[in-house]
This record gives structure tokens, sequence and C-alpha cells, in this order.
């Protein structure tokens, strides 16, 4: 498989409600589409959801990637899933963004896939089906009158709710979470980075008292002595989890060595794609460091499927978030999304990766498109091969 052409978008979507987190809130998305054409007319899609909070990465970055790559990979040929494996392993130690490298990389597997007509999850070792895959919530900041008949209405097993600064919300919204979910079902708090040392002492016991035992990037990315600390303090009882802090392989290493986190936090967008992220995961296990599936608000059904994909090959992932589709944009980038149920499961029927699994409206793409280009000369139409 050879690449002939790059193109992307970078797509805004209205969301049906605000997402508020203590370090960003937004009524729309925010992600970019990379589709790439083989010179055998294979079509593949990526995304990724550049986050200069997280990753320091943006639009402008991502696309100067790509105009570089589509310089070079032209001459590169992509025969076995180790090629991509190797030349995308290549370019995040250069220092290539890990979002950057996400878009691309999906986009490969995805022509990959169909070119070869290959099934990633057989192909990349997937130990479970996608109706054993369980989603799990995350509740933005907000008006609890508004979000508490989502959380009556999706019976997730658990949830994750966006922490405040402040200490009288978070009980609140503990206290009224439990009410509705029932005390038993797990909770977990997410701080966004949004806490100084002191405060999350305090938060973390306040929070654990009603029954809260994980609590995800509660200190800024820089302060990894101090969050070791809190590790050293309430590990033995709680989940110290890094996310904002744990973007690349070295980070993970680096988090681990120092006994900086006790949990990971994983996505593919910040983690360098679906390879990438499986690299962190197997170092993770192999250390006793458990680990969530996040994502990023916004995701379309693309970077969903790649999530669900990782979720299959990953066996045990203490939660799986993200698969949100329209309970959360106006409209996905499909005609049927894939999304959860209110049970929390996948809500179409089993079906081969063959590419993802789903089918990319381009009327749909081109509406939310706020800026686009291609590199070399236009590609043709792009379709799906499904």
């Amino acid at each position: 498989m050879q690449i002939q052409k790059i193109a992307f978008h970078q797509v805004q979507i209205p969301l049906r409600v605000q997402f508020a987190q203590a370090n960003q809130q937004t009524q729309c998305s925010n992600s970019v589409i990379v589709c790439v054409q083989t010179s055998e007319k294979s079509i593949g899609f990526g995304e990724c959801c550049p986050r200069t909070y997280v990753t320091g990465e943006d639009v402008d970055s991502v696309s100067a990637c790509l105009a570089d790559w589509q310089a070079v990979l032209p001459s590169i040929s992509f025969v076995t899933l180790e090629d991509i494996a190797s030349w995308t392993s290549y370019q995040l130690k250069k220092g290539r963004g890990p979002a950057a490298v996400c878009a691309i990389e999906l986009a490969l597997l995805d022509a990959w896939a169909w070119e070869y007509q290959k099934d990633l999850a057989q192909e990349l070792g997937a130990t479970k089906t996608m109706e054993e895959i369980r989603y799990t919530g995350v509740l933005p900041q907000g008006n609890w009158a508004k979000l508490g008949p989502v959380v009556e209405h999706l019976k997730f097993g658990s949830w994750k709710f966006k922490a405040y600064t402040e200490i009288a919300p978070n009980v609140q919204r503990i206290r009224a979470m439990k009410a509705l979910m029932g005390t038993h079902t797990p909770l977990r708090m997410d701080a966004n980075g949004g806490w100084h040392l002191e405060l999350a002492r305090e938060q973390i016991r306040n929070a654990m008292t009603l029954g809260v035992s994980s609590f995800e990037q509660p200190l800024a990315p820089a302060h990894d002595e101090e969050a070791g600390l809190l590790v050293r303090e309430f590990g033995d009882r709680a989940s110290i989890m890094a996310d904002e802090s744990l973007c690349t392989y070295a980070d993970a290493e680096r988090l681990i060595a120092g006994g900086f986190c006790n949990h990971f936090s994983l996505k593919l967008s910040k983690n360098g794609g679906l390879l990438n992220t499986i690299k962190i995961y197997k170092l993770a296990q192999a250390n006793g460091i458990p680990c969530q599936l996040s994502a990023h608000y916004g995701e379309t059904s693309i970077l969903t499927a790649a999530g669900l994909l990782f979720a299959m090959i990953a066996p045990t992932l203490t939660a799986c978030e993200g698969a949100l589709g329209t309970l959360l944009l106006k409209e996905d980038l499909t005609s049927y999304p894939l999304m959860v149920a209110s049970d929390g499961k996948i809500a179409a029927p089993s079906m081969p990766f063959i590419g993802w699994p789903i089918a990319i409206d381009q009327r749909k793409l081109k509406q939310y498109s706020v800026s686009s280009g291609r590199f070399a000369r236009p590609p043709a139409e792009l379709t799906m091969n499904a």
C-alpha cells in the first residue's frame, strides 16, 4: 500500500449540552479528520482532537505535520501492520505531536484494512467481541437540573464527573449522583489538573468519606513530585490517575519509575494513536498499573471505532469512556453513529473491522468543516470502500 494523497478537515459540530471542565468549556466539538487515498484508490479516515492544554497541539500544527508527511509518504510502502507501527513510532520519537500521529495512523490503518481486506480486530489480537464492551458515563460541570435527567436515563455501570475547584459543589454533585445511581455504583472524579496539593488532599478526603475512590489528574502535569505525595498518602485506598501528564511512552515510563500515579487514563488522540496506546497499556500491565480508556469531548464515530477496537484488544480496562455520538453531538459524521445505548453497550450489531465499521457522510463532513486542505493534487471524491 502506498499513499498518494492526503486531505484534512477541521470539524466543529455543535454540542447538545455545553461541555465544561476545569481547563476548558465549549459548545462545539473540535476535531481534525484526515483522509488518505492509496495508489490503488483505497480510502482511509483518521481523527484526532488536538488540545493545546494536553499535548500542546492545535489545528495548524497538525496541518503542518500532514504537509510534511505528504512529501514523504508516497515513497513508503506499507505492506504489513508492522510497517505502519514502525513508521508512526519513528514519528513519535522525532517529537511529532501525538494527536497528529494519531490522525494519520488511524487513516493508514483504515486504508490498509480496505486495501488488503483484513479484519483489524483479528490482526491485532482482539480478545473481546464488540458485545462484551460496556461503556461508562462522563458528566461535565453544569446545571444539575439539566444533567440529572441524563444520569437517570443512562444506566451505566459507573460514572465520572468533572470536578470543581471548590469543595462544596463537588460534595453536592456526589450526593446527587449517588441518590440517582445508588450508593454501590462506582463514581470517579476528574479534576483536569485544577487543584493544588493541599486542596487536593482536602478534596480527596472529603470525597472518600462519600464513597469516591478514584481521582483523575488532581494536580497540573508539571507537579509530578507532589502527585507522588498523594499516591503515598492515599494510594492504598484510592486511584490517583494520570491523564494530561501522560501523553507519550516516555511519560508512562517516568510516571511508573517515580511512583507519581497508580492508574493510567488512556486516550488514543493524546497517546499517539491506537498502536502506541497499546504499547503504553502493555507497559502499564507489566508494572501493575490499571488503565481506563478515556475520550476527548466531541469525538466522532471515527475515534469511537478506534477506541472500541482498543477496548476489544485491552482485556482489563477499569472503565471505557466515549461513544456518545449524537447524545452529545448535534450530528455525527456518519449516517448511523457508532454510539452507546442506555445500557452501556454499543448500539450496533457485531461486524468485522475491515476498516472502521462506519461510513462517512460526505455531506456532513463538508457541512461541519470550518477549514480544510489538500496536499498534492486534489483527490477524487472521497467515499468509503464499504
